[in-house]
């Protein structure tokens, strides 16, 4: 019992630590809120206008603002949930990596401490952006909204997951920064954010379906517009696979970690 409490001591006192440091961060925490709000306003609002003249409600049952909001609040939730790696990184240069490693504490409650701590902002974000959808849609099943933020979760552990395995890697702002570029944005726009699944060209499609962000868009289309391309079950089961795999593969990189 002793021992567990002190692996969850851990936890908290990191996962806190985080929290409170995104929050400090005022620039971060504004703009990657109204960074999600501007994708919904311009490509939802714009967009809903040119596809009033077109067949799209009879296509999907619902009009592409409805449609798109999920996908912006799954898009928000690993974007943030990645730039986690940021604090990996600023830890390192600034000797407070250094002291977590010497302390008298397990690794793996270090970085799953860092993990929830991430994943936490990053929920209030796309918990923001999914009221906001709500209220200019008015069409969100409200009802099923608690279910969605559980699969907003699994996302966020998968996004800050693959940016502590980068940080852990690359080791510079610079570097990392760039690969924000290469990896976040193309994978955003490789999944099923924008435009139905069933619609894309199949070598497309093929590529779409290795990326989790498909299936957390879909698990939430499901829960909220009850639209779905792929199903809740597969959703669920491939969501788990890769938050696990996430968290395993930064367990294992941080316990060999060293900071000269």
């Amino acid at each position: 019992m002793k021992s567990i409490y002190n692996s969850l001591s851990i936890i908290s006192a990191i996962a806190l630590r985080q929290i409170k440091r995104f929050f400090r961060a005022r620039a971060r925490a504004i703009s990657t809120i109204l960074m999600p709000i501007m994708w919904l306003v311009l490509f939802g609002v714009g967009f809903s206008t040119t596809f009033r003249t077109l067949p799209f409600r009879q296509i999907l049952g619902t009009s592409y603002l409805s449609f798109l909001v999920p996908g912006i609040v799954c898009m928000t939730m690993f974007t943030s949930s990645f730039m986690a790696g940021v604090s990996v990184i600023w830890d390192r240069q600034f000797g407070f990596l250094k002291e977590v490693l010497v302390a008298p504490a397990s690794r793996t409650c270090i970085i799953v401490g860092r993990i929830i701590g991430d994943v936490s902002t990053a929920l209030i974000q796309a918990s923001i952006i999914m009221i906001l959808g709500l209220v200019m849609t008015g069409y969100l099943n409200y009802v099923n909204i608690p279910l969605a933020l559980l699969y907003c979760i699994l996302i966020g552990i998968v996004g800050a997951g693959l940016g502590t395995i980068i940080a852990l890697v690359v080791n510079s702002f610079e570097t990392f920064q760039a690969l924000v570029s290469f990896i976040v944005l193309p994978l955003n726009f490789l999944s099923n954010i924008f435009y139905p699944l069933k619609y894309m060209p199949t070598w497309f499609k093929i590529l779409t379906l290795l990326n989790p962000i498909t299936y957390s868009t879909d698990a939430l289309r499901t829960l909220l517009i009850n639209y779905t391309s792929i199903g809740l079950g597969v959703d669920s089961l491939v969501l788990i696979i890769f938050a696990i795999a996430m968290i395993s593969i930064c367990t294992i990189l941080f316990r060999r970690t060293t900071v000269e």
